[in-house]
């Protein structure tokens, strides 16, 4: 993690365990972290299976309360 910013390297105490981190982009007006999870198997948000397959990739955006 060497080059990147403090307030970016304080963001690896906010990742839950069950995610694996694979790559974090600093930017000016923000950062993008690109993120899958670690376990083998999961829920399936739709029908509340376990799977171990990928069902869908999205897009999720924080922001912070106001």
């Amino acid at each position: 993690m060497e080059g990147y910013h403090e307030w970016v390297r304080d963001l690896w105490l906010l990742v839950p365990e069950e995610l694996y981190i694979r790559d974090v982009i600093p930017a000016a007006d923000g950062v993008t972290i690109e993120a899958a999870t670690a376990t083998e198997s999961a829920l399936c948000p739709e029908c509340g299976s376990v799977s171990r397959s990928i069902h869908r990739h999205g897009e999720r955006v924080l922001a912070d309360l106001p």
